[in-house]
């Protein structure tokens, strides 16, 4: 199919599905973009879903994630760094971590690392460069959970005070899992058609404002949307999910 309005088309192909396998109504279960899916779903078929459940609702009328996600992110990690401060056996342990990420990521940011890793697989030895974007990546995904959320106070005391090694080698492995499971080329046609045409720079600027993850990520996907083909929002993206 030409590239164009992506949720409607998804949201299509998906009742071509159901069709094709008997089912009179449905039952949605949708996280962050799946439930912005799924909400199109509703409005384009409300006679087939018989229950939605909907966790961490994107709706696309009121969210932007490209650039919502740094101040996300950032509440996040704060949420690490007083809960460290409050667990006596954490604070102990890492009692300047704030402090000490902040050092961090200025050096990173003036000049990336060299870091020399071993494949746990191979065992073959490698040099790796090492930067603060690639702190941004992997900080912006472990923080999506409590039991990764938990490993992070070693990590970047670790990360800071020389050892870069832990978080490298995470970063590493989960840069290698993205290129395996994630569809960059659906990745770009949503994000190209439905969210960046609608991002402005006043946007940017209020949302990454003193995050460490800045305006990066937003920046990344502007610059593929630039040369990525997009179609047209259409125009209920514009009127509240009912």
């Amino acid at each position: 199919r030409a590239v164009g309005d992506e949720a409607d088309r998804a949201v299509t192909d998906l009742d071509e599905v159901r069709a094709q396998l008997g089912y009179e109504k449905i039952n949605f279960y949708g996280t962050s973009y799946g439930t912005a899916a799924a909400l199109v779903y509703m409005q384009n078929y409300p006679e087939r879903v018989r229950s939605a459940v909907l966790k961490a609702v994107a709706p696309m009328q009121t969210m932007r994630l490209s650039v919502t996600t740094a101040a996300d992110s950032q509440r996040a990690l704060d949420r690490v760094f007083q809960d460290c401060a409050a667990d006596e056996a954490c604070n102990k342990s890492f009692p300047d971590l704030k402090k000490e990420f902040a050092g961090l990521m200025e050096r990173l940011d003036k000049a990336p690392a060299k870091v020399e890793i071993t494949d746990p697989k191979s065992k073959q030895t490698s040099t790796v460069q090492f930067t603060k974007a690639d702190v941004i990546l992997t900080l912006r995904a472990l923080l999506h959970a409590v039991d990764t959320q938990s490993q992070l106070p070693l990590m970047l005391h670790q990360a800071a005070t020389g050892n870069l090694v832990p978080i490298t080698m995470i970063a590493v492995r989960m840069d290698k899992q993205f290129q395996e499971e994630l569809a960059f080329g659906m990745f770009l046609t949503v994000y190209c058609t439905e969210e960046i045409p609608f991002v402005t720079e006043e946007m940017i600027s209020k949302e990454t404002a003193n995050t460490f993850h800045g305006d990066y990520w937003v920046r990344q996907i502007q610059n593929a949307c630039k040369v990525w083909p997009k179609g047209t929002q259409p125009d209920w993206s514009k009127k509240p999910s009912t």
